[in-house]
């Protein structure tokens, strides 16, 4: 009663001080009622008139408990209607004076961050809302981490393997969000982690996002108003120089009142010693064993500088710049001894210095505009985004019999042009749509007959309903595609992508969610390309520009509750992929083999899935992950004339974060991931489990050191194997990391402000580099 009391005084007085003010001026009246998202009238809400360019405070009162107010402004002709009330979210509405105006505004209840409340000891760990499942980042994760990349380690359903490759339950086609806005994973590691508050995963994206994805993974920075220079550098040392496995990054940003300047830097190192495996059996007679091995050293680097200008022009519109330029190389080079045994006896035994050139540049930028209208929360948004990409890519084999070798200089560019709006549509309902078109180009350089182009215009809409209990999305995603492939005629394509998202609470902190999405996955430029590459001794590998997208389609149920502080998700799901892209694999002669990427059949998995954020004790955190489900091939004609089999298997994934908070100022954190075996129609790829643990030590609020392990006492880890069944012949393959028994890395990461930060415009960094990544 008494912060009633107090809050109802200080509106007075604000009241009776704007009427002294505008005494004796000529007055223009606005009126209008104040209600909350359920029609009830708000009562003793601030209303606010600010004048405009400026926004300063011209007039001012507060509702009675009809929710009415009226307020008399002098000497402008437009402004800003500004409504706050205890409780609610603030809205802000633009008026013009020329008439008397009436404006009626719907405020919305404010949510707050349980950790913001004094009598809570830890703000819960999760929650489902709006299709989307939320984790709120506590102290452990923050003092266990050192950027965003690090934080979303202990997210359930992420996994980050080596190369900091951010994927959801093993599929990278994945979106990167901060604040609502596309980014690039390496974003995510020089974004500071202090800066974190919460992530979102939507396993069942909108119709707004583009067709080819399978999740949507949101992260919400906290956003504060300042001035000043802020920055952060993080580094990682290698206590060996035998493995070299280091991704620094620094990032500075100087805001003023209307504009921000930024920059930032992301290095990616990873040197190890590769031993590479591969055996091919050739049935018949006489049969063949051919055996390659390769001693190979990795050298994989890579410099991302990444930088803009946003710009604040009013409280109504928002425009920012983005450019960024990426240089990086992944080379294996080494020996490679070759050998094909026939009936026990060695054919031949021969040595081979496998030299690669890998060298890539990939460079973009972007425009962005943002547009808040005066009501319903209508808002538009206007992108514009080029990406260009050039690259050298080879491989040679050279003994003293003989040189093996295949090149390629791929080059890719890519415009996208995006409008999207907004709009409330009364208290419950609400609109989203737009419009996109994305063009492509790609091929060899110096040869415009290899060239392949694209062009995608998309049509989309999604509607939302929010109820007390219900809430629920739907919405529909139209694609008219026009392709050129040299020598091939390719038809035009129209392509529905329908989306379902309904939630239902049977009771407080439990939810039931049914959704239903589909999606495509169209090849990219290395699949296309149709230059002949030397993949090993006895294999070359050829893109084909005549590949056509394959579709996907995913039921799934999601059962959610939040127990307390602790949250569980568990659900059963059904997919179908159609037109699977896979590399098909045949011997034109003995000995001899070709690889080629064709669109080979069917995949059906039906399974059940388990995610948890869990809190047990006060400085513990401890997030697993489960997945499994049964896989069924159906293979098409082409697949079937090379002897190629339905197959039937049960496929299993797991993961988990943990971080623990010490005394001291010490902290000690784990994740690891073991992703499904993945199944190509022909063939199954596989890796080893991967994990990660770290002991880190801060130092006053702005440095932190420690030390990280990957993998301690595996010695050798299989990164990428796998195994297939061909007309004739088999193979199987392992490629493994040689490390000592327990690899370290020094980290250090120390942040600097002059004053507070200020809200930054969290421009689109969109394009997919499609890295064929050699080794981690």
């Amino acid at each position: 009663m008494m912060r009633i009391f107090k809050h109802f005084s200080f509106n007075l007085f604000l009241v009776f001080l704007f009427v002294n003010i505008a005494s004796g001026q000529s007055k223009g009246n606005i009126t209008g009622t104040v209600t909350g998202q359920k029609g009830q009238p708000v009562e003793f809400a601030t209303v606010a008139f600010l004048a405009l360019p400026d926004s300063n405070l011209v007039s001012g009162t507060i509702t009675g408990e009809t929710g009415h107010f009226a307020l008399a402004v002098s000497n402008v002709s437009a402004g800003l209607i500004q409504v706050s009330c205890v409780g609610f979210t603030s809205a802000l509405r633009q008026v013009s004076l020329e008439d008397e105006e009436i404006v009626d505004i719907t405020l919305h209840p404010r949510s707050y961050a349980l950790n913001e409340v004094k009598a809570v000891r830890e703000r819960i760990k999760a929650k489902s809302k709006d299709g989307a499942t939320t984790y709120f980042v506590n102290s452990n994760m923050k003092k266990a981490s050192a950027s965003g990349i690090d934080i979303v380690k202990f997210v359930p359903g992420i996994q980050v393997d080596m190369m900091q490759n951010v994927m959801v339950e093993g599929s990278e086609n994945v979106i990167i969000m901060v604040d609502g806005i596309e980014r690039s994973p390496d974003f995510l590691g020089q974004l500071d982690s202090e800066l974190i508050d919460k992530i979102e995963i939507d396993h069942q994206p909108g119709a707004q996002y583009r067709s080819n994805i399978t999740a949507v993974v949101n992260v919400l920075t906290k956003r504060k108003n300042s001035k000043g220079i802020s920055g952060h550098i993080l580094g990682e040392i290698p206590l060996s120089s035998g493995e070299i496995y280091s991704f620094p990054s620094a990032g500075i940003l100087y805001s003023t009142e209307k504009v921000n300047v930024f920059g930032s830097y992301r290095g990616e190192f990873s040197y190890f010693d590769i031993e590479a495996k591969n055996t091919k059996r050739v049935f018949g007679e006489p049969e063949m064993v051919l055996d390659s091995h390769g001693a190979l050293h990795q050298e994989n680097w890579s410099h991302k500088v990444m930088g803009g200008l946003d710009w604040f022009p009013d409280s109504a519109n928002q425009v920012n710049v983005y450019a960024f330029v990426n240089p990086y190389s992944n080379e294996q080079d080494g020996q490679v001894t070759a050998i094909l045994q026939s009936d026990n006896n060695t054919g031949f035994e021969n040595v081979f210095a496998k030299d690669d050139l890998d060298e890539n540049l990939a460079f973009g930028g972007s425009v962005f505009y943002k547009h808040l209208f005066d009501s319903h929360n209508r808002a538009l948004v206007v992108e514009a985004n080029y990406y260009q990409y050039d690259g050298s890519r080879g491989t040679q084999y050279s003994s003293n019999y003989e040189v093996l070798s295949g090149y390629s200089d791929p080059f890719e560019k890519a415009f996208v042009g995006r409008l999207n709006y907004h709009s409330d549509l009364g208290s419950r309902w609400g609109l989203a749509a737009g419009l996109e078109n994305r063009y492509r180009q790609l091929g060899e350089s110096g040869s415009s007959t290899s060239d392949y182009q694209e062009n995608i215009l998309s049509l989309f809409s999604t509607f939302s309903f929010n109820a007390d209990r219900f809430n629920g999305q739907a919405g529909f995603r139209t694609e008219y595609s026009n392709a050129e492939a040299p020598q091939e005629e390719v038809d035009d394509q129209v392509s529905l992508f329908p989306f379902v998202s309904l939630s239902f609470k049977p009771a407080d902190k439990h939810q039931v969610k049914l959704s239903y999405r589909r999606s495509v996955r169209r090849p990219h430029i290395f699949q296309l390309n149709p230059a002949l590459l030397q993949t090993d001794v006895f294999t070359q590998q050829q893109g084909n520009p005549s590949l056509e997208p394959g579709f996907n389609q995913e039921l799934a149920l999601e059962y959610s509750l939040l127990a307390g502080n602790q949250f569980f998700s568990v659900g059963p799901f059904y997919s179908k992929s159609t037109d699977v892209v896979a590399n098909l694999t045949t011997m034109p002669n003995p000995g001899e083999f070709f690889v080629k990427p064709y669109n080979l059949g069917d995949i059906t998995r039906l399974g059940v899935r388990f995610k948890a954020a869990l809190t047990p004790f006060k400085r513990l955190s401890f997030n697993p992950y489960f997945r499994a489900f049964h896989l069924e091939t159906h293979p098409g004609q082409l697949a079937k004339s090379h002897q190629i089999t339905s197959e039937e298997k049960w496929a299993a994934e797991w993961g988990f974060g943990l971080s623990l908070r010490m005394m001291n100022g010490f902290s000690f954190s784990a994740s690891g991931m073991q992703r499904a075996d993945v199944h190509h129609i022909q063939s199954s790829s596989f890796e080893d489990f991967l994990y990660f643990v770290s002991l880190e030590k801060s130092f006053f609020e702005n440095l932190s050191v420690g030390v990280t392990s990957a993998v301690p006492f595996a010695e050798e880890v299989t990164y990428q194997g796998h195994s297939l069944k061909g007309d004739g012949f088999i193979e199987n393959s392992t490629d493994n990391i040689l490390t000592s028994k327990f690899p370290l890395w020094f980290k250090i990461k120390y942040s600097f402000s002059s004053g507070l930060k200020k809200e930054r415009i969290q421009n689109s960094d969109e394009f997919e580099n499609k890295r064929v990544r050699k080794g981690f």
